[in-house]
């Protein structure tokens, strides 16, 4: 990519890339989903919402926080967004309601670090290395990551004949709650 700086650290290229209003893809955000889809503007509010909730949302509950209707609209942007790999289905350990989550890389750090860019600073995302807020939103990542390959995971680990199921479980019981995501037989 020509606009790599060779001179610079990885952290710096990302800042002149996306943080610095006159890098080249500083309002690559706003041109994503107009280029992909037809009335691009409900599938933002998607994304939007899904971008709040780590973990997903039901469709009732992604319907009511973005005002959209119940019925085939929502089914067929729930379904494209899915095919074009921006959301997964998943169903939660112990519910039988599917939930919805955001599992693209760069709409998920758009929401976390570019959305609001004007109070960052071009410096931004050097300054935040190696703080707890980089760690956690990195882990998260990788967590993710992981989901998504977990048949290259089990292949490279030498375990691919053992049926396994993706899980989450989640509580906030107690003073500090609990997170929980494995594979099961």
């Amino acid at each position: 990519m020509p606009n790599i700086d060779p001179q610079r650290s990885i952290a710096s290229n990302i800042d002149f890339l996306l943080f610095n209003p006159n890098g080249p893809l500083y309002d690559e955000y706003t041109h994503l989903f107009p280029s992909m889809f037809k009335h691009a503007d409900n599938y933002i509010k998607i994304a939007n919402a899904l971008s709040e909730h780590q973990y997903g949302m039901t469709r009732n509950e992604i319907i009511k926080q973005t005002g959209n209707k119940s019925g085939e609209g929502i089914t067929r942007i729930l379904t494209n967004l899915e095919k074009c790999g921006f959301i997964r289905q998943y169903r939660p350990l112990g519910t039988k309601e599917k939930n919805y989550q955001l599992i693209d890389f760069y709409t998920l750090f758009y929401h976390r670090f570019l959305n609001d860019r004007q109070k960052a600073g071009t410096d931004f995302w050097t300054s935040i290395q190696r703080t707890p807020a980089f760690y956690q939103w990195a882990g998260a990542r990788f967590e993710l990551l992981a989901i998504q390959h977990c048949e290259q995971i089990k292949r490279f680990l030498r375990i691919e004949g053992i049926s396994t199921s993706i899980y989450s479980l989640r509580t906030t019981t107690g003073e500090h709650g609990a997170q929980i995501r494995c594979g099961t037989p």
